[in-house]
Parts: C-alpha cells; structure tokens; sequence
C-alpha cells in the first residue's frame, strides 16, 4: 500500500485522535476494502454520533487485533473518555464453530471482514427481529426498541443478523438487539 493511500485511509482517525487498545490496530486496508463499501474505505469502519445521550459526538470503529485474526467494534464515549469493546469475534458463536480448523478459520475470518460494517442510527422508534415474527422473543426481550440517543447498527453486506448495540443509561452500558434474522 502506497504512504499517500495509507494517510488518506488513517486521516480520520488521526483526526478523531483515537487510540487503539493494547493489542488492536487499525484495519488494513486490504482487508476491509470491498467493492460494496464504493471508494470511500471508511464509510462502514468508522461511525460518529451520540451514543451515550450526553450530547456530545462519540466514536464507534472496527478495530482488528494485531495477529489479524479477530476484529472487534470499540465505542470511544467522548464525554467520559471511556472505551467499550461492544463486540468481538473472538467470542462469536458462528465464528467459533470454525476455531478447530486454524486455517479455515483464517479464511473465514477474512471474508467476514470484507463484509462487516457499522453505521451510526437515528433516534427513534425500531422492531426487534422478534417483534417481526422471525422467531419467539425470549424473556425480557424487547419487540421494539425506542432510542432516545444515537445506536450503531452491526450488519453484515447482503446478509442477516444486523444488530442495533445502544447505551443503556440505567445499566451503563451497551446493549443489544437483533434488527432482522
């Protein structure tokens, strides 16, 4: 990768003065860039919005271990200088059915990379997956969520299982929901 492409694809993150957690690194470039994020490598890695209700901007990105075999979101709360890690794919089921077969599992992990992204989401009013009928809401979950402040949306390009991760004041910390299956 060129000096000047590297720049171009660290800039905001510079800007935003993130600063990885022991162990992660920005994504390479070469590993997250796909045709259906277009031209701009950042679109679906990085999302900025309130997300903790404190009115000020915080920071969601995709971050990858420095092995590059796991990546995960880490929300920045700037208001508070806290950072969450709200997923990762060390602890993911369907990606775990594939830890036995370390090579298959490489494969794998790569292309689940090229076809993650987040995004920021409105306050409003949204269903749950199981509030659509696509299958039986467990106890205490929601058929509908309603946020007051901004959530970030999970979602696999072309595919199910998208997630809406918001910060629950009451339990100071993010929760989440399936939006569809």
């Amino acid at each position: 990768m060129k000096i000047s492409s590297l720049f171009i694809f660290l800039l905001p993150f510079l800007l935003l003065a993130v600063t990885p957690p022991e162990g992660w690194q920005f994504p390479k470039d070469s590993k997250f860039n796909n045709k259906w994020i277009h031209s701009n490598h950042m679109k679906y890695l990085l999302a900025v919005g309130d997300f903790n209700g404190d009115n000020i901007n915080d920071t969601a990105v995709i971050l990858e271990s420095i092995d590059e075999n796991e990546f995960g979101i880490f929300v920045y709360l700037n208001g508070t200088k806290e950072i969450y890690d709200i997923y990762n794919s060390k602890t993911d089921t369907i990606l775990n059915s594939f830890r036995n077969e370390a090579r298959k599992y490489k494969q794998v992990i790569n292309s689940y990379k090229a076809t993650y992204g987040i995004e920021s989401i409105k306050i409003g009013k949204y269903t749950t997956a199981c509030g659509k009928g696509f299958y039986d809401c467990e106890k205490g979950e929601p058929e509908e969520i309603i946020l007051k402040h901004n959530a970030i949306s999970f979602f696999q390009f072309d595919a199910g299982g998208t997630r809406y991760y918001y910060f629950n004041n009451k339990l100071n910390k993010f929760v989440n929901y399936f939006i569809d299956d």
